[in-house]
């Protein structure tokens, strides 16, 4: 994570801050609701934006602390061990110096609050089971960075996805908060956040495929000038956001009056001249059914079946006789002591269960090299367009329109697909390597498949270098290889730099 891969280091913290910034809403409204179920509105509560940099913060230091751990490259009991060591410890003096600041270092009435609010939540959301619950998620959210895709795909959705839960969360704390100006300024902030981990995610894709640099993220000036353009973009958009109020857009209207009333009268003279048109119609469809009622015995039919309907009397007033519990209440106590302790469990088992997972398939380090890059505004999306209208036309004039175009496209694709899996294993093709001199490197990423990459190399050279089409069973044949290639395990050993 941060201290792992310091070429996504800043990936990782904008995602946090993202992951915060959503979050905070939904942790003030637990804080107003608890203050107004506890009858007590003089109940403090921190500041919006202190108790975002606060969790900011310590999700940050968190996911240090799992960097440090796994550096050490501990056993498998020793490193859960030592991780549900540090979670309890966080939480516990997260609830000690959070919430009992003025009392002695030997006082342990702080402990017996907890265990009380934690295993009697149902007299209420109390503060020392709130700190509880939120160094859980905290955990959790660090757990899942470790194993957390920085692609551009994957943080695409991450940002979708926070701006929903921002709005839902933002949207219900205007209503509570004394500070209405609180969830707008979280969305300024994740704004800011979330297009810099988008734009970094985009331009590290693109630096890992190599086209214009071997893995590092930005230069100094180039992060800034990134930097620079979204905080301007979200600033205007701020501004923009500050003059379209309420206000603003009836001061619009009310000088607008002048249209809306010549509207207004075009509007009545439309309508006038179609009820004139339709008039007619409707007084002669009147006078027909008016003639088709007296003719028949319909409502004489009708008053009938009215008279003869009885309606029963309803009794729903049933008499019953309290009943006693025939289960002690000490067995509701143990019930809900094994509930928290089940919960309990479970949550932190999500935890050590995600860094186990990590641990076996986390690769090395990944290694740095600077290389010059040049601004382009979106020169090199146009380029490599160009590029794949120039491939695909050379395919047309090969196979022509029909099935042998789509096999050669289809096998295009799957060779791409397995030279991105490669590359996420740590064997990435280099530019000038030709794909029969890239096997070698395919079969150290990909051991045992070498029948199928070798099968999937020479039909790929095949449509990519001559005329020779693909059969549908041979492409058949290839989309079992690749999907037998994905099921590979992942090895420990990576290219050799």
């Amino acid at each position: 994570m941060i201290l792992t891969n310091r070429r996504h280091r800043l990936i990782f913290i904008c995602l946090a801050g993202m992951e915060m910034a959503w979050f905070t809403p939904l942790l003030l409204l637990l804080l107003y609701a608890q203050r107004r179920w506890r009858g007590d509105l003089a109940l403090p509560v921190p500041t919006p934006l202190a108790l975002f940099g606060v969790l900011w913060i310590s999700l940050i230091l968190l996911m240090l602390a799992l960097d440090v751990l796994q550096k050490r490259d501990l056993e498998s009991p020793r490193f859960e061990l030592s991780v549900l060591a540090l979670l309890l410890l966080t939480s516990l003096l997260a609830i000690r110096f959070g919430l009992y600041t003025r009392a002695l270092l030997t006082d342990g009435a702080w402990l017996r609050n907890t265990a009380d609010a934690i295993f009697n939540f149902q007299r209420g959301l109390r503060p020392e089971l709130l700190f509880f619950l939120t160094m859980l998620f905290l955990w959790q959210r660090a757990a899942s960075a470790s194993s957390r895709d920085l692609g551009f795909f994957s943080v695409g959705v991450s940002f979708r996805l926070g701006i929903l839960l921002l709005i839902v969360g933002g949207s219900l704390l205007v209503g509570v908060t004394p500070q209405p100006l609180a969830a707008v300024q979280f969305l300024w902030i994740y704004f800011v956040l979330g297009l810099s981990a988008v734009a970094l995610s985009r331009i590290d894709q693109h630096a890992t495929r190599g086209y214009d640099s071997a893995g590092v993220m930005l230069p100094t000036g180039r992060l800034a000038q990134l930097l620079a353009i979204i905080a301007g973009v979200v600033g205007a958009t701020a501004l923009l956001a500050g003059w379209l109020t309420p206000q603003g857009q009836l001061r619009l209207v009310q000088q607008l009056l002048p249209l809306w009333l010549f509207l207004a009268k075009i509007l009545r003279f439309i309508l006038d001249a179609i009820f004139w048109l339709v008039a007619p119609v409707l007084e002669w469809l009147l006078e027909l059914l008016v003639r088709l009622f007296r003719e028949s015995d319909l409502l004489t039919r009708l008053d009938g079946i009215l008279q003869n309907m009885q309606v029963a009397p309803l009794d729903t007033q049933i008499a019953t006789q309290p009943t006693p519990d025939p289960i002690p209440p000490w067995i509701w106590v143990a019930a809900r002591y094994a509930l928290v302790l089940v919960v309990l469990t479970l949550m932190v088992a999500l935890v050590l269960v995600v860094l186990g997972r990590v641990r076996r398939g986390r690769s090395a380090d990944q290694d740095e090299a600077a290389a010059g890059e040049a601004l382009t505004l979106g020169g090199s999306s146009l380029r490599r367009g160009l590029q794949r209208l120039r491939r695909l036309a050379r395919l047309v004039r090969r196979y022509g329109l029909g099935s042998q175009l789509l096999a050669a496209i289809s096998v295009q694709n799957l060779y791409a697909n397995l030279t991105r899996l490669a590359r996420q294993r740590g064997f990435g093709r280099p530019p000038a390597l030709s794909p029969d001199d890239y096997l070698s490197l395919l079969s150290q990423a990909f051991p045992g498949q070498d029948a199928a990459l070798q099968r999937l190399t020479l039909a790929y050279m095949r449509v990519h270098y001559g005329d020779h089409p693909v059969a549908e069973n041979e492409l058949a044949q290839l989309r079992a290889d690749f999907r037998a290639i994905q099921e590979t395990p992942r090895q420990e050993n990576r290219q050799p730099d």
